[in-house]
């Protein structure tokens, strides 16, 4: 029987719970060998969980196999998808995505993957497909990774190319209503899906892998292509909401008011949120473009404000100062936009220094604007970026193999360098703090919960703006007496409600 499928897998993000994003990895793929005489499976493990039947079905026609991963849980369900592959059939099993461009080696080194792909992957997968079942060299492929006798290549990767040139991708292949309610049907208001209109950063932050892989390129969808998407998915999954998840949407001015043109032509009615650089946002749009992309459904803005502290900007080449994030909150919050900080504290150089001022910037801009939220995470040291070689120079062990780094994700992180354990003042300043300075919080609880909230912010709203405000965090005792009543109240109540998941989900703060 002839290998002619290809089976391209889309991995759980989340153990528990999971996220209403599009699987736009293996969609991109599909659309490069769709006219290859080739067939193409699809398998979205939020759809499909018991792939392994569709396995064991196809597995005399299995020319390859392709797994899509960041580093995360999506390590884990994908490596256990590639052993089923291998259980049932010899095919070999190619991995692409984030957990590839960074870490390549470790993947090459499992028995159960047999090629990897860096950079931008569609032409290399597509030449990777047609050099298999043509059974031609790979050696020229650019950006693939492989195993033979001399060890593990990787070939030199391409450059970015303008994905114009590439197919459309096709919606249809996908169950879209099946995504929006993968953790349960959301209220008509809260259907939401994310999108991704642009590909690539100008910026070079050391501390971040984009420049590396994509080479600071930067490339846009057509604009048609995209507001004909967004209507798609209206007509389709009957969305209220859309991400754009791009790394910096906000990046080409003109792309931008096009785009917000077009919605406003077309009468699209969506609720959307995207990335911009702080102070290229400050530099490029007027309050007249701002009022465009407000009228044209924009309510948040995701800013990586990254550090309060002045000299850790410069060190990692941000290119902003600590004063445009006060100046881009009241400037979001005069237009009505929502504005979303994504922080990180604990660098080596200095960790107390700029996790106390990180978290003054943030205290001091929340009473600015009390809408503000608030992404805060540690710095981990990421290979492929310029700080790597720093931290493992202040003491971070480089991952040896894949297991050691599913090991590490799901441990809680504390750095070398760390000069005590941060995370107790970080959660209570994000669960009382940052949370009680915003004096309408309550107004999104239900029930008693909701009453509880409400008497809270009554007593927690004046200290909580205060603190804020001078940057004061030492002898919190009213947050451990709220701690302790909210125990008292889950238990008496059965309400069984946790802080850290209730903060979690306001806050944008990952676990770690």
């Amino acid at each position: 029987m002839e290998r002619d499928t290809i089976i391209l897998f889309y991995p759980l993000v989340d153990k528990k719970r999971q996220v209403s994003n599009l699987p736009f990895p293996i969609l991109y793929l599909e659309r490069m060998i769709r006219d290859s005489g080739l067939i193409t499976i699809l398998l979205d493990e939020r759809i499909s969980p018991d792939y392994e039947i569709i396995i064991e079905k196809n597995k005399d026609r299995i020319l390859l196999a392709g797994v899509s991963a960041m580093i995360g849980y999506q390590m884990i369900s994908g490596s256990k998808f590639s052993e089923s592959i291998k259980k049932h059939t010899q095919a070999p099993v190619v991995w692409g995505g984030w957990y590839a461009n960074v870490l390549p080696e470790l993947l090459l080194k499992l028995e159960f993957i047999d090629f990897v792909v860096v950079g931008q992957g569609e032409i290399a997968f597509k030449e990777l497909c047609l050099a298999l079942y043509q059974k031609l060299p790979l050696e020229n492929i650019k950006g693939l990774g492989y195993k033979d006798s001399n060890g593990i290549i990787i070939n030199e990767k391409a450059t970015l190319i303008d994905e114009k040139t590439f197919p459309n991708v096709d919606y249809s292949l996908i169950d879209i209503n099946a995504i929006i309610e993968s953790n349960g049907i959301p209220a008509p208001e809260e259907r939401s899906i994310n999108y991704i209109a642009t590909i690539g950063c100008p910026y070079d932050c050391h501390f971040c892998c984009l420049a590396a892989i994509w080479g600071k390129k930067f490339f846009a969808k057509k604009v048609d292509v995209i507001l004909n998407d967004l209507e798609l998915f209206i007509k389709t999954g009957n969305i209220k909401k859309i991400a754009f998840d791009d790394d910096n949407f906000f990046g080409n001015k003109s792309f931008v008011q096009n785009l917000c043109n077009g919605i406003i032509d077309r009468g699209i009615q969506l609720k959307w949120e995207a990335n911009a650089h702080v102070s290229t946002f400050l530099k490029n749009y007027t309050e007249e473009d701002i009022r465009l992309i407000y009228k044209a459904g924009c309510r948040a803005i995701r800013l990586g404000a990254e550090s309060g502290d002045q000299e850790i900007l410069v060190k990692v080449n941000k290119r902003i100062n600590v004063s445009d994030n006060y100046e881009i909150v009241k400037l979001l919050g005069k237009n009505k936009i929502k504005p979303v900080f994504y922080i990180m504290v604990a660098f080596p150089w200095d960790p107390d220094k700029d996790f106390k001022l990180t978290l003054d910037m943030v205290g001091k801009a929340k009473t600015i604007n009390s809408n503000l939220e608030a992404g805060i995470n540690f710095f981990v040291p990421l290979p492929k970026t310029k700080l790597y070689d720093e931290g493992i120079e202040y003491g971070f062990q480089p991952f040896k193999d894949h297991f050691e780094l599913i090991d590490f994700i799901g441990k809680e992180y504390v750095a070398p360098w760390w000069k005590h354990d941060y995370r107790k003042e970080l959660y209570i300043f994000l669960r009382v703090y940052f949370k009680y300075a915003n004096p309408r919080h309550y107004k999104s609880q239900f029930g008693l919960l909701k009453i509880f909230s409400f008497i809270a912010t009554i007593f927690l709203y004046p200290i909580s703006y205060l603190r804020l405000r001078y940057g004061f965090r030492k002898a919190p005792f009213e947050a451990y007496i709220y701690f302790g009543l909210r125990r008292f109240l889950n238990a008496i109540t059965g309400w069984n409600s946790k802080d850290d998941e209730e903060s979690m989900a306001r806050t944008r703060s990952w676990k770690r």
